[in-house]
């Protein structure tokens, strides 16, 4: 197992190395906040509704003194940038920042030190990429879903399996060159109305709501309008099979993004 804090300019202190030793079992809490209203019945009252709010931990980090010069200049940097790191289990990761350390010395330099995590949105995350091209299927089939019949004549297909236990939020890159890109997911319509020349793309980001085109030079443009806005293109993905159809012109990645309270553990 590696534990790790990433920040946003590609720093990354080992939190399970020579340096230090974070107390894993810190990370394995989780909970929820809950809303009662008031019934009428003699049971009463119930639990209206069930949510996460901002995640505060208090982590368990052992090093040696003149180390924590190094953990620093990992941590802060992202609290100056306001723009949360990430702190890794493996590949899931949580969007946070640890933001006070309080110290106890012990002997020889070595100290204990107790380290408040803050993550606004409290979710481990686990992102899978799905990679689409054109050219590999026929439209000859029964499709159980009624589409445009000039949709029909070049349908590319496939089934997407979402083998996380809940709806799924994710990236969705489309590439050109295309025009009008258009992708149904178990008969849910996605699409943008732009033109994308070669080299170009765009990514809608389910999560942040965000729909950018990038141009060949690598610079954004925010093409928020340019939704399909009869068709929510940022719903999530259901669990289980999700059959997918479009129409063949252009090649896009699709990257689940699995969550949960805690992250999935291992013994090595």
């Amino acid at each position: 197992m590696k534990i790790a804090y990433r920040n946003n300019f590609g720093q990354e202190v080992d939190l399970l190395g020579e340096d230090f030793r974070l107390s894993a079992s810190d990370l394995l809490g989780f909970g929820w906040t809950y809303d009662t209203v008031n019934t009428s019945g003699i049971a009463g009252p119930a639990i209206s509704k069930v949510y996460k709010t901002v995640l505060e931990k208090e982590l368990t980090l052992s090093a040696w003194a003149e180390k924590l010069n190094n953990l620093l200049k990992v941590t802060e940097p992202d609290i100056v940038a306001g723009t949360p790191g990430r702190l890794y289990v493996d590949e899931q990761y949580l969007s946070c920042y640890l933001i006070t350390g309080s110290p106890e010395y012990h002997a020889s330099g070595f100290l204990v030190m107790s380290v408040k995590l803050v993550a606004a949105y409290p979710y481990w995350c686990s992102e899978r990429r799905y990679v689409f091209s054109a050219g590999r299927s026929s439209s000859d089939e029964d499709y159980p879903y009624d589409y445009p019949y000039e949709y029909l004549s070049t349908l590319e297909t496939d089934d997407l399996i979402n083998a996380h236990y809940a709806p799924t939020p994710f990236r969705l890159y489309i590439y050109g060159p295309c025009v009008e890109p258009a992708l149904y997911i178990n008969n849910h319509l996605y699409q943008v109305h732009a033109t994308l020349e070669e080299n170009e793309y765009v990514i809608v980001d389910s999560r942040d709501r965000t729909l950018v085109k990038v141009d060949r030079d690598r610079s954004q443009k925010n093409i928020f309008d340019s939704r399909e806005k009869g068709s929510d293109i940022f719903a999530p993905i259901q669990s289980g099979s999700n059959p997918m159809v479009w129409d063949g012109t252009f090649f896009f990645d699709l990257v689940l993004i699995a969550e949960r309270s805690v992250p999935v553990w291992t013994l090595s």
